[in-house]
């Protein structure tokens, strides 16, 4: 049960960023910076308002500042990456496992963008193809063209 708890709060926390990124790459925006920031007033958030799924329930889904409300599909998000994470993580890890649940992970990243942008966005697509292609040759893992 407390390994279900782990993976639920990691799956949240990794399902902002993945928010961040489907956000700001498809708008050619920098991912590392600037740092979580209220879109309407520009204030930096606080280390207290980036506690996924807490922070936006207690400031009810509005900026600290200036009271904005913002998109609950970062919620959203989080939570459904922290429920991905503990109905999909593997039981046993290894690289024949832990494939599938890596393809899985990317297509919800390019979800996410899709969501937000309407877009399947090319700068997580490409990269993200081309890593999981040659781990899967990598592994030596059979392909089927047809």
């Amino acid at each position: 049960m407390l390994e279900k708890i782990l993976l639920f709060i990691i799956g949240c926390i990794l399902g902002s960023f993945f928010w961040l990124v489907a956000e700001r790459w498809p708008q050619g925006l920098s991912i590392l910076r600037p740092a979580s920031h209220c879109s309407s007033c520009q204030t930096p958030l606080r280390k207290r308002d980036l506690i996924p799924l807490l922070s936006a329930l207690q400031l009810k889904f509005r900026c600290r500042d200036c009271r904005h409300p913002f998109s609950k599909m970062s919620f959203f998000a989080e939570l459904a990456s922290g429920c991905f994470f503990v109905f999909t993580f593997p039981q046993v890890l290894t690289s024949t496992t832990l494939l599938p649940f890596v393809w899985l992970l990317t297509a919800f990243m390019m979800a996410l963008a899709d969501i937000r942008h309407y877009i399947l966005e090319p700068k997580i697509f490409y990269p993200a193809s081309l890593m999981l292609w040659l781990w899967h040759f990598h592994q030596g893992a059979a392909v089927q063209w047809l």
